[in-house]
Parts: structure tokens; sequence; C-alpha cells
């Protein structure tokens, strides 16, 4: 089953008996694999968000918009906190793609470009042949931790349905984080199937949507 980052973003972890938000989803953009998400553990003083690695995850649970940390709540409270500030993971000394961290990451360090999600949100998508519209959401396989669409926002499409295209498609994003680049253009975005938001439950579209854009089934 596929799931939208945006709901995902919408979701809670569970710890033990306790619950916390889940404040933002991290994505490497070489692999698409969603590789951390970090956790809103409220603190009172300071603001504390901690990171946790997809191994210690569990299935994400629709009905109960929920996320089964595979950890106890102490060793929740003892991963490593994300410092917005810098923009750079801790202990991986993995750099954030965000305008403001490019300094942070070191004369020449070699880091794996990670977007975070809520950044990620809207940014326009160019196509072969100009703006073809903005991104509004990533759908997420948890079986394999890979990112498997874009959800494009052209502006023409339905209350309820969504224009899908496969992540091979998305040749990158900019260097400066402004934008992404597909491989498509407007025409063949705007005549493309619109999916509803129930198909994610069905794997049988996927097959539809690479045929349509001529990528390999």
């Amino acid at each position: 089953m596929l799931f939208s980052l945006n709901d995902i973003r919408r979701f809670s972890i569970v710890a033990g008996d306790n619950t916390y938000p889940v404040d933002d989803v991290f994505v490497d953009l070489n692999s698409w694999s969603v590789t951390y998400i970090s956790v809103d553990l409220g603190g009172f003083l300071n603001a504390e968000t901690v990171l946790i690695g997809l191994d210690k995850l569990g299935q994400p649970d629709t009905a109960e918009r929920t996320w089964a940390a595979e950890i106890d709540e102490d060793m929740l409270r003892a991963a490593p906190n994300w410092d917005e500030a810098t923009g750079v993971l801790p202990e991986t000394g993995q750099g954030v793609l965000l305008a403001k961290t490019g300094d942070a990451q070191g004369a020449g360090a070699k880091v794996t470009p990670l977007g975070r999600a809520s950044q990620l949100h809207n940014l326009p998508i160019m196509g072969t042949d100009g703006e073809i519209g903005a991104q509004d959401d990533f759908l997420f396989d948890a079986d394999t931790a890979k990112i498997s669409h874009i959800v494009i926002d052209n502006g023409r499409v339905l209350p309820g349905r969504q224009l899908v295209v496969d992540i091979e498609s998305v040749r990158r994003l900019a260097a400066d984080g402004t934008h992404f680049v597909v491989n498509i253009d407007g025409k063949t975005l705007n005549d493309a199937p619109q999916i509803e938001e129930t198909d994610l439950a069905s794997r049988s579209w996927i097959e539809m949507i690479r045929s349509y854009y001529q990528l390999p089934i």
C-alpha cells in the first residue's frame, strides 16, 4: 500500500504508552528513500525534536493515523536531536538540502542530499516546455521505504483527484532547492489519468501510470 507523505506528516508516533506528533519527513534526494522521521517530544521550555530511522518503525496505521516505533519511550527520548539551526543531522553528518544550511555542511564535505517534506511542498515543477504545475505530495511505499510517485497540482484537477507521476520521471531537484525538473511536458501532464485518493490502497493502477508515461512495466 502507498501512503501520502502529507498524511504521514499528520500522524503520531507511538512509543510505549505515549504518542508524539510527527514533525517532518526526511527524503534522500539521490535514492528517493525516506530516511528519517522527526518527532516532536513537546519540551515545555525548549522544543525537543528527535530523529528516528525507518528501521525503527513498523507499518503506518491509516485507521488510527499512527506509526508504531519498535523502540520504547526511553530509547525514543535518547534518539539524536534534530538541530534546525545547523541543518546537519547529528552523528551522521548528513546535510539537509536547505538554502540556509549550505555553509553548515563544510567546504568539500561529501554528504547525502536530504530534503524535508515540509520544504519540498508546493515547489514549482519545470517540465520540458516550462513550468507545468506545483508539487502537491509524494506517495511513499512503506515496504521499501521508497518514494514511488510525485503528485502535481496543475490547477485543473477536480477535488479528491490527483495527477500522479512516477518518480522515475523526476530528473532532479534544482541545486538551489527552488524547483523540480521532470521529463514530461504540460500537455502530457494535463491529459494524464486523475487518480482518486482511494486508489492508493490498490496497486493495480501503477502499471496504468507507468504505461501512460511510457515507462517499463
